[in-house]
């Protein structure tokens, strides 16, 4: 992801995310999604 700030600089976050769906969701339903973000880091100069 990337960022203007209000002076003009641009940001770029790194995320890492882990994604997970869980079986034992609703009755009937497939399953339910889960997000959970495990860090993000922000700099100015990620590659």
């Amino acid at each position: 992801m990337s960022d203007t700030l209000n002076d003009g600089r641009s940001i770029r976050t790194f995320n890492v995310i882990d994604d997970k769906v869980n079986a034992e969701g609703r009755e009937g339903a497939l399953g339910y999604f889960n997000r959970e973000g495990l860090g993000i880091d922000v700099d100015q100069r990620l590659l």
